[in-house]
């Protein structure tokens, strides 16, 4: 149960403890974290920017990964980016094929490098951004890996990708 103190304190209340929020405080250690962050990130894009026209579910998720990442939610932001970049390969093979290829992201790879079953030859991209997705997959994405490297060099490296 949440009570809001005159003090504008936030009383949390169970059987076994009792925790106090400042909300004033948390208000403005956020509004701290949010400044800074926005202004190292690009400008946010709009719905109606060229590179999600016709593609909501690709704004949605690009959209949800800016704000946890401009909230201070690297691990969670990251993990959006690279759901939006399998996503956005997806689209480029439904685009080149004709046909909405289901899979992981790793079959998704393999058939964009000329790997998978059905896949145009000799490759839908070209080896070096395979490549570097192949790092996204492994290094970046994988959740084993996530907590051993800082959250600010992750986005550093897939940074470059959009």
């Amino acid at each position: 149960m949440f009570t809001i103190s005159p003090s504008a304190e936030i009383e949390v209340k169970c059987p076994n403890c009792k925790i106090i929020i400042d909300i004033d405080k948390y208000c403005e250690g956020q509004r701290t974290i949010i400044e800074e962050n926005l202004d190292n990130l690009p400008p946010l894009l709009n719905d109606s920017s060229e590179p999600f026209n016709g593609l909501n579910h690709l704004n949605v998720i690009y959209k949800e990964s800016y704000y946890c990442i401009a909230n201070g939610f690297y691990h969670s932001g990251i993990v959006l980016m690279s759901q939006l970049l399998e996503e956005t390969l997806r689209e480029i093979i439904t685009i080149h094929t004709g046909t909405r290829i289901q899979g992981t992201f790793e079959y998704l790879l393999a058939f964009a490098e000329g790997k998978g079953k059905n896949s145009p030859q000799p490759f839908l991209l070209h080896p070096i951004i395979t490549e570097q997705l192949i790092i996204v997959k492994e290094r970046i994405r994988n959740p084993y890996r996530s907590y051993a490297e800082p959250s600010e060099k992750k986005l550093e490296r897939i940074f470059w990708m959009f």
